[in-house]
């Protein structure tokens, strides 16, 4: 009995483009939907000498190199973890519940006149 080929249907040029393709990483191309830094439990640092995990799940995350012209453009670069089950989005400033102010007393009521001046009738 022969061994099972699962790559049998793919011809030897399909299979060498594909070690291409992996070898220069063309598969982290794709563009990157959910930065680290955008996830509710993403934690800033707050000293250089601060050597935490920034993820408050423990994660390990990748970092993309940005390129010469990824600079000015945010989302370019950064830490990020394909797949995390964890990711939740930061809420943006504008989805932030408003935090009440100073309340407002609503002013006093008018006085009432005075009740029971009226004198008794006599009978």
């Amino acid at each position: 009995m022969t061994p099972p080929r699962p790559l049998e249907h793919f011809s030897t040029g399909a299979l060498v483009r594909e070690l291409e393709l992996r070898a220069d990483g063309i598969t982290q191309l794709r563009r990157i939907k959910r930065w680290c830094e955008d996830c509710v439990h993403w934690r800033y640092t707050t000293s250089e000498r601060d050597m935490r995990n920034n993820c408050t799940r423990e994660h390990v995350m990748s970092f993309r190199a940005p390129d010469a012209h990824d600079w000015p453009e945010r989302g370019a670069w950064g830490f990020y973890r394909r797949g995390c089950a964890d990711w939740c989005a930061r809420p943006e400033p504008d989805d932030v519940v408003p935090v009440p102010g100073v309340p407002v007393i609503p002013p006093a009521p008018p006085p009432r006149p005075p009740r029971g001046s009226r004198s008794r009738r006599a009978k």
